[in-house]
């Protein structure tokens, strides 16, 4: 549970605030033009701008935390023979300031960037640390064959220029470390397998509902698909560690339950049944202390036993829980202080109701039981 929450607390790279997002299936799919499928998108585009309320807006070929939505080998200009690897986006230019991507160096695409202009990317933090370290990035060259509008290929390999650097979206889900991206403009590598993202203020669900609208006015066809916020859309992509988190979260707090109900219970009904020999005890000198000492001293030996065996068994089944933690070590020292600690407190407290109830037996009652 703890590595769970600090999944979630993990910094995107982006401000989920206000924004929405959803697919966008288009009719052209399966046999796109290049020039008629970048007028159709600027036309949607322009209409959910002009629509009251919108921010900024913008198509990308993966959504956030949905991947880059393509993965690209490619070559450093200098280095023609070496295979590199890298994500790669193809976004319209206000995809970055519909996200809030802090730009760190150069320029993001705008409009300048147009099919008849040189091919240009924006690479983000980690592609410069991966495989520009120490250099400026800014008028290097990559070779990247294009993706063909229909995404079902590759096109001639081409130089790009990299012209901006970005801060790191966490596209790949937030348990990544390292997130190599680039971004293309879609006015050069026009694509279907598209996304729309819109920011603005007020309610999400209102939003969206103004953005479809916008965007029948262009095409009384045009769908947006499973539109979501955002915080949502986050969710979603936890999904698989937030189910075992939960699961074992759960079994782990039963298991704690019974462990603490089965300590207080036993430890309760052995000390109940010395009530006699507390009682001898205390007519043969012992004082009220001793016998309390005493009896949280010896329920004490088997919980301390208990935990030794606890924490030994702890530390030889780290290596399956590894897998299933984020940013937690499996021997983390905290939860293991905590439970420890829990467990010898129920131990005092079954201990101690019984022995204080004994120690103030009359010793002559006991006597004479006896």
């Amino acid at each position: 549970m703890r590595s769970f929450q600090r999944l979630m607390t993990v910094e995107l790279g982006f401000k989920t605030e206000g924004l929405v997002a959803g697919w966008l299936p288009l009719q052209m799919e399966k046999n796109p033009d290049a020039a008629r499928l970048t007028l159709y998108v600027n036309q949607l585009l322009d209409a959910v701008h002009a629509t009251p309320g919108v921010q900024e807006a913008a198509i990308a070929s993966a959504l956030p935390l949905n991947g880059w939505g393509d993965g690209m080998p490619f070559h450093l200009a200098g280095s023609p023979d070496k295979l590199l690897g890298s994500g790669f986006k193809i976004v319209t230019p206000g995809y970055f300031a519909a996200l809030r991507l802090r730009l760190i160096a150069g320029r993001v695409l705008d409009e300048r960037d147009s099919a008849s202009s040189p091919a240009v990317v924006v690479v983000n933090e980690s592609f410069v640390k991966s495989y520009l370290p120490n250099q400026n990035p800014l008028g290097q060259r990559i070779l990247v064959e294009r993706i063909l509008p229909t995404r079902r290929g590759l096109g001639p390999m081409t130089s790009w220029e990299i012209v901006g650097v970005v801060a790191d979206e966490k596209a790949n889900g937030l348990d990544q470390v390292s997130d190599v991206g680039t971004y293309a403009s879609f006015a050069q590598d026009p694509v279907v397998g598209l996304g729309l993202v819109a920011r603005g203020a007020g309610d999400e669900g209102l939003l969206i509902k103004s953005v479809q609208r916008a965007m029948w006015g262009v095409n009384k066809d045009q769908v947006l698909d499973r539109p979501m916020g955002m915080e949502q859309i986050k969710s979603q992509s936890v999904t698989f560690r937030r189910l075992p988190a939960v699961l074992l979260g759960g079994f782990a707090l039963l298991a704690l339950l019974l462990s603490a109900t089965g300590i207080y219970g036993v430890l309760s009904f052995v000390t109940a049944g010395r009530t006699q020999e507390l009682g001898i005890r205390s007519a043969l000198g012992a004082s009220r202390g001793d016998l309390i000492r005493m009896v949280v001293g010896s329920g004490s030996v088997p919980v301390f036993i208990g935990i030794a065996a606890g924490f030994g068994g702890a530390v030889g089944l780290t290596r399956f829980i590894q897998s299933m933690l984020f940013a937690t070590c499996p021997l983390d020292v905290m939860n293991l202080v905590a439970v420890a600690v829990l467990l010898l407190v129920v131990a005092l407290l079954a201990c101690l109701a019984p022995a204080w109830r004994a120690a103030r037996v009359d010793p002559v009652l006991a006597l004479r039981q006896e």
